[in-house]
This record gives structure tokens, C-alpha cells and sequence, in this order.
């Protein structure tokens, strides 16, 4: 076998190479499966909770819109007591 450039079968750094690509090698097939368990883990969770997750989503939803609408209620009330308060003050103070 052909040994990477600047490793010498006499020097021994040649088998030491080897050992070191072999070595990791193994760890990344140990890392692929622990990450595929892993995922498969991750995915049976997921696949579990996926109705529990969309209930929440849909009683948080509704709760947010109806925040929403009572922001806007509020908002649009504002505004109006602020545009009557202009409008009293300009008829008031009429052109000047």
C-alpha cells in the first residue's frame, strides 16, 4: 500500500499512521451510531408528544389572539381619547 506523503516504512511513523486512521475510523462509526440511536430516540419522543405539543399550540394561540384583540381594543380607545383631546384643543384655541 502507498503510504502518505513524508511517512517512511523504516521509521515506523508509517504503521503508526495506519493505527491512527484506524482508530478513528471506529470512533466515527461508534459517533454514526450513536448519533442514529439518538435520532431515532429523538424522533419516537417527537412522534409521541406531536398531539400534546399541538394542543398546547392550538390553547396558546388562542390565548395570544385574544391578548391581541384586547391590545387592539385598548389601542384603538387611546387613540381616540387622544384625537378627541386634539380635536377639543384645536376647536378651543381656533386659528390663530
Amino acid at each position: 500500500a502507498a503510504l502518505p506523503f513524508g511517512a517512511s516504512s523504516q521509521d515506523g511513523s508509517g504503521e503508526a499512521l495506519r493505527h491512527q486512521l484506524e482508530h478513528t475510523a471506529e470512533r466515527g462509526r461508534e459517533f454514526a451510531g450513536v448519533a442514529a440511536t439518538k435520532g431515532a430516540a429523538l424522533a419516537e419522543t417527537a412522534q409521541e408528544r406531536a398531539p400534546e405539543w399541538a394542543e398546547t399550540a392550538r390553547h396558546r394561540g388562542a390565548e395570544l389572539a385574544e391578548a391581541a384583540r384586547h391590545r387592539a381594543a385598548a389601542l384603538a380607545e387611546a387613540a381616540h381619547h387622544r384625537s378627541s383631546a386634539l380635536a377639543e384643543t384645536a376647536q378651543q384655541h381656533g386659528p390663530e
